[in-house]
């Protein structure tokens, strides 16, 4: 099963797909720069709990808690697909 950090970058990817929302739109919300974005979006970098709420809002979620619920989901199909 793919790890918290993996099912949250890929969530985090999935949505913001979904949204269009911009890698520059998610590094402005969390106050970082574009590469430090990269390296999380690229498992370099660990998320960590304080980015989840500003994360959860750039993407149109209504609650870090549908962060996770999309999270879950995307951990069950990264999954199912590796099976």
């Amino acid at each position: 099963m793919a790890s918290f950090q993996d099912a949250i970058t890929n969530a985090v990817k999935t949505q913001a797909a979904r949204k269009d929302v911009s890698n520059g739109d998610i590094a402005g919300a969390l106050g970082i720069s574009r590469q430090m974005l990269w390296r999380y979006l690229n498992h370099e970098a660990a998320w960590n709990s304080d980015q989840f709420p500003p994360l959860a809002k750039v993407l149109g979620l209504e609650s870090e808690w549908a962060l996770f619920d999309l999270a879950k989901q995307e951990a069950v199909i990264a999954q199912e697909q590796a099976a």
